[in-house]
């Protein structure tokens, strides 16, 4: 008994490849699940599980290949890295070519960065005060706030710390006014 199940359990697998290998191809050639489940005689729900089953099966094997594919690119530019280090650590070289080396070497280390991420962006979450969640709700009267103290202040707040005007003295980046004192303006 215990061999015929194990019989029927090979037969049941290799019927539902060679079905699944049928689905793939029909739809490979843009026809839908009931078409291809009228065409096989069987069930709608067989034909939509069966199609999962192959999109799944491609991504596991497209990503295996994605990450051989940049394996091999990170181990060959390794090589690259070595043999330009090599380049340019060697006195006998002229100092033109050891900097070309040294440049080269620059944008195969940035290129392996790229490859393996380390310059993809990375999600920032916003908090408010202690941590908490910012109430967005509630923030035209924060806003009012702001603007009163501005304008009851009667002259804008002081930037970076420097302090604010006193007396006939005007506001400014404490350069003066280099034109008006006949030196050249910064460029």
């Amino acid at each position: 008994m215990a061999g015929r199940g194990k019989g029927n359990e090979a037969q049941k697998r290799a019927e539902i490849a060679g079905r699944r290998a049928i689905v793939a191809e029909e739809y490979r050639k843009k026809k839908t699940t009931r078409q291809i489940a009228e065409m096989l005689g069987c069930d709608h729900t067989t034909v939509v599980r069966d199609v999962k089953a192959i999109i799944a099966e491609r991504r596991k094997h497209a990503q295996i290949d994605i990450e051989d594919a940049l394996a091999n690119e990170i181990a060959g530019q390794n090589a690259s890295e070595a043999n330009l280090l090599a380049i340019a650590e060697d006195e006998e070289q002229t100092p033109a070519t050891r900097i070309a080396a040294e440049a080269a070497l620059v944008r195969v280390r940035g290129e392996r960065a790229k490859l393996q991420g380390l310059y993809a962006a990375q999600r920032v979450e916003l908090t408010g005060k202690d941590g908490g969640t910012i109430d967005v709700r509630n923030y035209h009267a924060e806003l009012a706030s702001v603007l009163d103290k501005v304008f009851t202040a009667g002259a804008p707040p002081a930037v970076h710390g420097e302090p604010e005007p006193s007396g006939g003295e005007e506001a400014g980046d404490g350069l003066g006014d280099p034109l008006s004192e006949g030196q050249p303006a910064p460029t």
